[in-house]
């Protein structure tokens, strides 16, 4: 066991953090930037690689895509710049719906996008506060505010598929259901909603594992690296990790916890919780989302298809979601789809093949040669099924305050707390990064200017 809360060398200040994704990276930087090398920066990750829930296996993403909201005012911007990503900027409104032999285009410059986006906006710009008097927080979803919304501004003639879209929109936005997300939770006052800085989300095709190697440069991770406890001590507080089958032990002056949420409400490693910060765990929740990845030898859907963003429409809200890659870039032939919320919790109880026979059926009634014996590639990736993350992000359940996100982001004594779960901009990887920023500052304010 490692008992100085200060390195040897230049009796700098030690800050164990736990993981080793953006939220993560993201504070080490920071701290190892700061002037005088005033911090000996140990990040500690379970797993056998770093990024967290970014993931690039064999040139495809298994986890984030997008960097939302792409523009000078989004942190990342200038990073990913420095890291050489490359991307296409995705349109929000511009959608191909397949609904039995019907097909509609949402764009932009058409009726239908332009419906869609007008309500769109409206719904992001209402807010709705918490009563002063009682502190109670309405019990109104993310549904219900669309509806009457799309009730008042829609025409009747559109109504229905521009409120089918609508929602499944924002059940990708929240891997849930919008009629179990808190709309007080994402507009309250501007904040808790990932549309802040007016830009458009932008597709990353060159890796966005691009992003995590710069992040990373100049920052010692040791991998397998699993923490079991933190534990504040008179010292400092003592992180307990096992590594190569031992348990290990490392006294630090500061930790800083970027365990998703997931991970958290688990147990799976022992921290001194305050009652209220376990409530708010109690309170908040994951969203479920699963990746069905499909790369096919060649495209055999329309060859002049606009939009990378399809929604196959079934009966009792059973939608199909899937993202066209090749349209982002010919060079790729895989078709993503995307099942979140209670469509993924059930597929989860499938075996692989029968999720594989299901979208493949659902792909065949439309694009006819789109068949197994055409597949190259088939894989699923289920986020909440990892023990490490729990969940794919972070949403406000139904009559659930946002206040809690602010309960989870404050200090217990030295021990400091990131990650998407603990930011405004939830389920974001700007939001994770910010989140790190902030707790490094914590840690500055903290700790003595010299030694």
């Amino acid at each position: 066991m490692d008992l100085n809360v200060r390195s040897p060398c230049r009796q700098r200040e030690r800050v164990v953090v736990i993981g080793a994704g953006v939220a993560g990276l993201s504070c080490a930087k920071k701290l190892m930037a700061e002037e005088k090398g005033r911090f000996d920066v140990t990040v500690l990750e379970a797993r056998e690689r770093i990024g967290g829930r970014v993931s690039t296996c064999d040139g495809l993403e298994e986890g984030a895509n997008w960097i939302h909201e792409y523009v000078k005012a989004n942190p990342l911007f200038e990073l990913a710049g420095q890291a050489g990503m490359e991307g296409v900027f995705g349109d929000r409104y511009s959608i191909r719906v397949l609904k039995g032999k019907r097909r509609y285009f949402f764009d932009p410059g058409n009726r239908l996008g332009k419906a869609l986006k007008k309500i769109d906006d409206i719904v992001d710009s209402q807010k709705v506060t918490v009563d002063a008097g009682s502190g109670a927080v309405p019990r109104i979803s993310v549904e219900q505010m669309t509806e009457e919304a799309a009730r008042e501004h829609c025409s009747p003639d559109i109504f229905s598929i521009v409120m089918a879209v609508l929602l499944e929109i924002q059940k990708q936005d929240w891997a849930k259901e919008p009629g179990a997300v808190s709309f007080q939770g994402i507009n309250a006052g501007g904040v808790y909603s990932f549309r802040e800085f007016g830009g458009e989300d932008y597709f990353i095709i060159n890796g966005m594992a691009r992003l995590i190697d710069k992040l990373s440069e100049g920052i010692g991770v040791r991998t397998g690296a699993r923490v079991v406890e933190a534990a504040p001590c008179n010292q400092g507080v003592k992180v307990s990790y096992l590594f190569e089958g031992k348990i290990n032990e490392i006294l630090a002056a500061h930790v800083v916890s970027t365990l998703p949420l997931g991970v958290l409400q688990s147990g799976a490693c022992s921290m001194p919780l305050t009652d209220r910060k376990k409530l708010a765990l109690s309170r908040l929740k994951m969203g479920t989302a699963m990746k069905i990845i499909m790369q096919f030898d060649k495209p055999y859907w329309d060859a002049g298809e606009k939009s990378a963003f399809w929604i196959i429409i079934g009966e009792e809200r059973a939608n199909h979601v899937f993202f066209n890659l090749h349209k982002v870039s010919e060079k790729i032939n895989t078709l993503v789809g995307w099942a979140v919320g209670d469509e993924a919790l059930a597929l989860e109880k499938l075996q692989e093949k029968e999720v594989r026979s299901r979208f493949l059926a659902v792909l065949q009634r439309h694009f006819p040669e789109c068949v197994g014996e055409n597949l190259k590639d088939f894989r699923i990736v289920t986020w909440d099924k990892d023990p490490l993350t729990g969940g794919a992000y972070t949403h406000i359940p139904l009559g659930v305050s946002p206040e809690e996100i602010d309960v989870l982001a404050r200090p217990i004594g030295r021990l400091h707390f990131a990650g998407e779960h603990t930011s405004e901009y939830l389920g974001t990887l700007h939001g994770a990064f910010l989140s790190g920023e902030r707790a490094a500052r914590e840690i500055m304010k903290e700790s003595p200017q010299s030694f």
